[in-house]
């Protein structure tokens, strides 16, 4: 039986696709699945979740996302858990400091902004003499 959220609801456990937008914008703490090695695992986009405001925890089972994986937890733009208890503490710790909340999902924000640009940046440098000889701009 599938239940919607209520307004005293704690934890809501989404499964769907395109609709996370919406539910990272309800949540300030999120778990991002398919990270904590069950099959296929390989971990979802963390980066959704930055760019929305969240504090973002995730399993270590990110192959998916190597380089976010690697470079996200330096800049203490996410957590990392390796089993289920690690996940619980982790929750735990995120609700009891608001504090740490507000400086992880700052954190996250900044670094996927800062890949926003710099992405866009490694796409218009090389095109930039083309669109130039094609006076386009």
């Amino acid at each position: 039986m599938k239940m919607s959220p209520r307004i005293n609801t704690d934890i809501y456990i989404a499964d769907t696709l395109g609709e996370l937008g919406l539910f990272y914008r309800l949540c300030n703490i999120v778990f991002v699945g398919n990270s904590m090695h069950v099959k296929p695992g390989g971990g979802h986009n963390l980066l959704e979740p930055a760019l929305l405001d969240c504090a973002i925890i995730s399993g270590d089972d990110l192959h998916n996302f190597s380089i976010l994986a690697d470079e996200m937890p330096d800049a203490k733009a996410c957590t990392i858990v390796k089993d289920t208890d690690a996940l619980y503490n982790a929750i735990l710790n995120h609700i009891k400091n608001p504090d740490h909340v507000t400086q992880n999902s700052n954190n996250a924000l900044a670094y996927a902004s800062d890949k926003q640009l710099k992405g866009l940046d490694s796409i218009i440098t090389p095109l930039q003499p083309l669109l130039n000889d094609a006076k386009l701009i």
